[in-house]
């Protein structure tokens, strides 16, 4: 299963939002799944020098794969898994709260 539709489930799970009806439960997890990636890409770029910024955005361009965007992050950023973790969870609780 692929990182964001475990993601996903998580989130369903964990808000409890399973009772919702299928197509309420993809509205909200697209909204949600947005601003989360959002937040990750933000905290990403915030995390790189301006060498490596230019160096994530030519492989946006080139349209790398999810694997080696995750080499090069994880070369990058050294905590990058705990920073990854540490958004989805800071998303979870705020959601939670809502």
């Amino acid at each position: 299963m692929d990182q964001q539709k475990q993601i996903q489930e998580d989130i369903i799970r964990e808000l409890g939002l399973e009772n919702l009806t299928e197509d309420k439960q993809k509205e909200l997890i697209e909204k949600m799944t947005e601003t989360l990636f959002s937040r990750i890409y933000t905290e990403t770029l915030e995390r790189l020098n301006d060498t490596d910024k230019e160096i994530y955005f030519e492989m946006i361009d080139k349209k790398a794969s999810p694997e080696e965007f995750d080499k090069f992050l994880l070369e990058k950023i050294p905590d990058y898994e705990q920073m990854v973790q540490k958004t989805i969870d800071s998303f979870k609780e705020e959601m939670k709260k809502a």
